[in-house]
């Protein structure tokens, strides 16, 4: 689905055309779908240290991108998005929450001089954890680096945010 002048892209292309068998992905994807269709194209409010909201800290290549972020946190039904920046530098992840946490979807704007992306049943790996209020993911994104944007990478990487 392309939301044109959103600039978001999600699911398969003719250069990557992705199958879905698990139901749970289809679920998952469903969700995402009204999730996004639901918050349309508008930018995010401003996160602050409030009950909505957290800190999250990042790593790229096991380095520190950045100072500890203020996020926010939106949940509907079970899928929690966390949020922190804004469209240029930040994070978007997606984590179902409903029999885990299992993250869904991590989306990586220019940190660490990353830009990349990984969602399950897709590209990169996720792997989400849930301890003491915080939920951390650790994964894999494919995208590409700032001092060459014309070369793909993988870049694991690590979101730990308390929301």
């Amino acid at each position: 689905m392309t939301g044109g002048h959103c600039g978001y892209h999600l699911g398969p292309t003719p250069e990557s055309p992705i199958m879905v068998e698990d139901l749970s992905v289809m679920r998952t994807a469903a969700a995402l779908l009204l999730t996004a269709g639901l918050s349309g194209c508008s930018s995010p409010p401003p996160a602050s240290p409030d009950t909505m909201g957290g800190t999250a800290t990042v790593s790229i290549n096991s380095q520190p991108a950045g100072e500890r972020s203020y996020v926010s946190c939106h949940k509907v039904k079970w899928l929690l998005t966390i949020e922190s920046g804004d469209e240029d530098k930040g994070f978007t992840a997606i984590v179902d929450t409903d029999d885990g946490p299992d993250a869904a979807v991590v989306k990586i704007r220019d940190l660490g001089g990353f830009t990349g992306s990984a969602w399950t049943g897709g590209v990169g790996k996720l792997r989400a954890t849930r301890d003491n209020g915080r939920i951390t993911i650790n994964g894999t994104g494919y995208g590409f680096f700032a001092e060459d944007p014309h070369r793909t990478a993988t870049a694991p990487f690590s979101i730990t945010a308390a929301c």
